[in-house]
């Protein structure tokens, strides 16, 4: 695997399982996905943009959640629907699909997604 949070990618190696799978911790660990996608000034690739509050995300922005308190984004959705101004989101923990944003964490951010890229 990657150690990097300034870069972003993830090789399927060409298999069927992904055993043998490769990524970087920005695509699989949340909070270096937050640090690559809004505060990434070594590549100078900023992709979001925190905002204050729910109310403020559109579809396909994502919420950061710090359940201890300790300063690390310990999970990300994506929100998925905005039902009465409030977001929807899924997640894969557990295959969530449309819940209400408030996980209950000590901490969430808000990240408003910015820019899309692909790279082939």
């Amino acid at each position: 695997m990657g150690g990097s949070a300034y870069v972003w990618w993830y090789n399927t190696k060409g298999t069927s399982g992904t055993g043998d799978d490769a990524w970087t911790y920005s695509w699989s660990v949340a909070h270096d996905q937050a640090y690559h996608l809004c505060r990434n000034n070594e590549t100078d690739e900023h992709r979001g943009t925190y905002v204050a509050k729910a109310t403020d995300l559109q579809l396909g922005d994502s919420i950061y959640y710090d359940f201890d308190g300790d300063g690390i984004l310990d999970h990300s959705v994506i929100v998925v629907e905005i039902k009465n101004g409030q977001p929807y989101v899924n997640y894969h923990t557990n295959d969530t699909y449309h819940r209400y944003w408030d996980l209950g964490a000590k901490t969430t951010r808000f990240l408003h997604v910015t820019d899309f890229y692909w790279i082939n």
